[in-house]
């Protein structure tokens, strides 16, 4: 015998099983989740490519005390400089990938500009999102008055602002010094 359909759930009441989100909310979810696994992606891209890319860059060889001095200077500066130079990255990204897509297929050697580039895909993940994904009703009630900065300090809430940012602190500093770092760079 088959069992009776379930009742459909309203769009803004948490679904009780998974089966019963409706298609807007499996969008919502599909965002969360490629949002969360590109966040790990670009932690460690550069991780992965800067024992290959440095050295050549440097025109040294692969075992220079120079390369760990320069990895840690270019991370250093790209965790610094990522917000204001972002669209100009991303402008030159997307140059170089329209022009230089040929010269990457003939030259095997420049793979790992490949993955540089490939952090174009977030970016147009990010795009679609933004023009799939609708806010909250209840988002856009409390944004009509957009806060102040220095409301996160009053002392009603600066307890739970300062507690915040210790802990993520600890956190992303905990997360640099064990990954930031690999044992063969």
């Amino acid at each position: 015998m088959r069992p009776a359909p379930r009742p459909a759930i309203a769009e803004s009441r948490e679904p009780a099983w998974l089966w019963d989100m409706t298609r807007y909310q499996w969008l919502v979810f599909l965002a969360a989740w490629l949002g969360w696994g590109f966040d790990v992606f670009d932690g460690l891209l550069f991780n992965f490519v800067a024992p290959v890319c440095v050295p050549r860059l440097l025109g040294v060889p692969a075992g220079d005390p120079r390369v760990t001095a320069a990895t840690g200077a270019i991370t250093s500066t790209l965790l610094v400089t990522s917000a204001p130079f972002g669209i100009l990255l991303a402008g030159v990204a997307n140059d170089l990938f329209t022009q230089q897509i040929a010269v990457l297929a003939a030259h095997p050697d420049l793979a790992w500009r490949v993955v540089f580039l490939s952090g174009l895909v977030p970016a147009a993940v990010a795009l679609w999102i933004r023009r799939q994904v609708r806010e909250p009703e209840v988002w856009r009630r409390e944004r009509a008055g957009t806060p102040r900065l220095r409301e996160l300090f009053t002392p009603a809430l600066r307890r739970a602002t300062l507690g915040g940012l210790a802990m993520s602190l600890v956190t992303l500093v905990s997360w640099w010094a064990t990954n930031a770092f690999l044992p063969w760079a």
